[in-house]
């Protein structure tokens, strides 16, 4: 049984319960590439109850134990399972990226319990889901591209005041993606984007040039002589 059977089983069983949650996968397994565990949040109008989240965590438990995959709480599901509409509003209004010095700033990744239980982590991870492959497995397609649509735009434009990018090209905006350029860290230690797989650099990619493309309808950049832009206010 592929991975991708298994977190439909799994999102089916978690809907038969909570009926109001937006299941989505990512990962490997949006690729179809089975992977140590499933990749999957729930997107939900509200809170959880303590016990609500309790139940949803033990479902998520018992499928791994079922087919025998890894439970990765190094991040706790507390902090990953569940996103709600008013906290994925509040990361685009409230970046876990802080503007210092008249420019944004990407906190290096902390492996403490602290920073991965923390509210930063937590966006730094939604942004990432948001803009990386990833299925809708119900019908609420229009709501999470809008929202990918508002991450990417998010980390465009985090990206190009980090890496300093006044004139730049696609290629120079996707290398500050993929790793930071002054650390030189990347993956998991950098913005969680991966490149072990064609898909998911394919995928990113077209993200990237779609989000630029948005920008540029909105005003926000320009692009001309194969170099975008950053436009003055």
């Amino acid at each position: 049984m592929s991975n991708y059977e298994i977190a439909l089983e799994y999102a089916n069983c978690v809907l038969h319960i909570f009926d109001k949650l937006v299941p989505i996968l990512y990962g490997s397994s949006a690729i179809g590439v089975n992977g140590n565990d499933l990749d999957m949040c729930f997107i939900s109008n509200n809170d959880l109850t303590k016990e609500q989240l309790s139940e949803l965590i033990k479902i998520t438990k018992y499928y791994h134990y079922k087919y025998n995959l890894k439970i990765d709480e190094e991040v706790p599901y507390e902090n990953k399972l569940i996103y709600t509409m008013d906290f994925i509003n509040d990361t685009f209004n409230k970046s876990p990226f802080p503007f210092i010095n008249g420019k944004y700033i990407i906190p290096k990744i902390i492996k403490s319990q602290e920073f991965l239980s923390s509210t930063d982590m937590k966006k730094r991870l939604l942004l990432n889901i948001l803009t990386t492959n990833h299925i809708v497995t119900s019908n609420d397609f229009d709501l999470i591209n809008n929202y990918s649509k508002e991450a990417m735009q998010l980390m465009i434009k985090t990206l190009i005041s980090y890496g300093e990018l006044i004139e730049f090209s696609f290629e120079d905006l996707y290398d500050v993606f993929i790793k930071d350029p002054y650390s030189k860290l990347e993956g998991e230690w950098y913005l969680g984007y991966k490149t072990n797989h064609i898909e998911k650099i394919l995928y990113l990619k077209k993200e990237l040039l779609d989000g630029l493309n948005s920008m540029i309808d909105d005003n926000i950049i320009d692009f001309s002589n194969n170099k975008y832009y950053v436009k003055k206010r």
